[in-house]
């Protein structure tokens, strides 16, 4: 049995992060693995994925926390108000959540889509010269889940140059009904490359990607784990599936993958 708290936390910048915690039944206390659910950028904590690998974990005694970022889900915002230094602040406050009631051994990220790109970045300074959030010695596992292959991503939303122009006098781009603000652009040019993070990743990682993925190419994103030093790494492709991963047969499929990496681990 398992049940689901809901929490609302206050990071470092001053902003409300809603957190649910699912955890099992009785609770099983202090000391234990946790998982940290990061969802991608036009999702939330109650995403099919997320929410799905979040019960699926309790069920095996590791408590899983699935933060909505800012301005999505139940966390207050607007679409200009993210990028990836808010983002890392949610995160922060995750962190220091698990830490003062969980006290976890290790931890086992997770991040679909930026979620997953803000879970990689979570392990490294950044250009404003914060501190990376985690040491790889705090972690279990990174499982990567549609991992955009560059972190200049949001070059690709823009068709040209002169695009790229207009984007950055207005200070946003319109983006399948979202507004992008360009200071998501400009913070996300200042960190180091996925090649560059993956490479110096040398905890057990597991990346999961659709083979029809037309954002960022599955070929593309397993070059990537080629470079990692990791001495347990895998890619998993699920056949057919979209970026989202989310269709029932293509979820259970990624499901199903997460449990089997993990479970000589935990």
């Amino acid at each position: 049995m398992i049940e689901t708290v809901v929490h609302h936390l206050t990071d470092p910048r001053g902003a409300t992060v809603c957190l649910r915690e699912d955890r099992a039944v009785p609770d099983p206390g202090q000391g234990h693995t946790c998982a940290i659910l990061l969802h991608g950028m036009f999702s939330s904590s109650q995403g099919n994925k997320i929410r799905s690998l979040g019960e699926l974990l309790a069920r095996q005694g590791v408590t899983a926390l699935r933060p909505d970022f800012i301005a999505r889900g139940d966390s207050p915002g607007v679409d200009r108000d993210i990028c990836m230094s808010a983002q890392l602040a949610n995160l922060a406050a995750v962190k220091a959540h698990a830490e003062a009631t969980l006290a976890p051994a290790r931890y086992v990220l997770m991040g679909s889509s930026f979620g997953a790109l803000t879970a990689l970045l979570s392990l490294y300074a950044g250009p404003d010269n914060h501190a990376a959030l985690f040491r790889q010695d705090e972690l279990l596992a990174l499982v990567l889940v549609a991992l955009p292959h560059r972190t200049d991503f949001t070059t690709g939303l823009l068709p040209n140059r002169e695009s790229a122009a207009a984007f950055e006098k207005a200070g946003f781009v319109r983006y399948q009904g979202h507004d992008i603000d360009y200071r998501m652009h400009r913070e996300l040019l200042g960190y180091p490359s996925v090649a560059g993070m993956l490479s110096g990743v040398e905890i057990p990682t597991l990346l999961i990607h659709g083979e029809a993925d037309g954002l960022f190419p599955a070929h593309e994103v397993a070059a990537l784990l080629d470079l990692s030093p990791a001495a347990v790494k895998e890619m998993v492709v699920v056949p057919g599936a979209d970026h989202r991963i989310d269709e029932p047969a293509y979820r259970a499929q990624l499901l199903e993958a997460v449990m089997r990496f993990l479970e000589p681990l935990l």
